[in-house]
């Protein structure tokens, strides 16, 4: 086995490993789209008005964000351009 046909194989692994963390963050997604909707329009007397929404609108948010960035790393890992390919192997000098 050739180094180059490592390194693709441990991208390839790399790429699988992301994109199952991917679907495992989409599956959250309702949860929290449900709690935003849930909190929306509650206000109390000991929580500031909208303190829950601004909190789940932010973890949507990053959820979205890290969904997005976990795909596109999953993937440059799969593609295996030599960007990614120089992180595992280093050129002699």
């Amino acid at each position: 086995m050739t180094t180059k046909e490592a390194v693709s194989i441990a991208t390839r692994a790399i790429s699988v490993y992301l994109f199952l963390w991917m679907i495992v963050d989409v599956t959250y997604l309702p949860l929290v789209t449900y709690s935003l909707v849930h909190h929306t329009g509650n206000s109390g007397v000991l929580v500031s008005d909208g303190y829950w929404h601004n909190y789940y609108v932010w973890d949507l948010a990053s959820h979205l964000l890290r969904i997005v960035t976990l795909g596109i790393a999953s993937g440059m890992f799969f593609k295996s351009g030599p960007r990614i390919q120089s992180l595992f192997v280093t050129s002699p000098r």
